[in-house]
């Protein structure tokens, strides 16, 4: 599937597509789908995946916006140079790459930086970035549909792992969390 040029893409309900490239300013919307290969905004785009399955990879490219919710990627995601990445839930296979001016971010219930669980410090919806860099550097948490995350804060460049550029942005929102339904309330039902 490839959209471009100010064009919209809406694919739902179970659909199967081999890949989705959107570019120039275009928006792809896919819920409940499964990408066998990769997915790529580029160029102003939008690309919005809600309980999406990516094959391969997703990759966020200049001036574009990929939202990610409750979608589950085998392989790896790359943030490039002016793109934008948020995360409220689902996994990364393999590793999230964040370039120089690329930006990140996370939304969840919980948040771990290194040894040290920062939650309660942070104002619900309220943004934090985190500037601080390093191979040993890990964050980890719940994300906002209760999905475990975890990546190491590195800014090395390497072929492998997880890799944030000390002039990459990442930026933690916390979102309350969804009660369970309570006992009383079930019994009501």
């Amino acid at each position: 599937l490839s959209v471009s040029h100010g064009s919209v893409a809406k694919v739902v309900g179970g659909a199967t597509i081999g890949g989705v490239s959107a570019s120039y300013e275009s928006t792809v919307n896919l819920a409940d789908a499964h990408v066998e290969n990769s997915v790529s905004a580029s160029n102003g785009s939008n690309a919005n995946l809600t309980d999406v399955s990516v094959g391969l990879n997703v990759i966020d490219g200049k001036d574009s916006v990929t939202n990610l919710d409750n979608t589950y990627i085998t392989g790896s995601v790359i943030v490039a140079r002016g793109g934008t990445l948020n995360f409220h839930g689902g996994s990364i296979g393999d590793d999230l790459q964040v370039d120089a001016g690329g930006e990140i971010n996370l939304y969840g219930t919980q948040f771990i930086l290194g040894r040290e669980d920062i939650t309660e410090s942070l104002l619900i919806g309220s943004p934090f970035v985190i500037s601080d860099r390093g191979s040993s550097l890990r964050l980890r948490g719940l994300l906002a549909d209760g999905s475990e995350f975890q990546f190491e804060l590195d800014d090395r460049d390497s072929s492998f792992g997880d890799r944030f550029d000390r002039t990459a942005s990442l930026t933690i929102i916390r979102v309350a969390a969804i009660p369970e339904p309570s006992t009383l309330v079930l019994l009501a039902l």
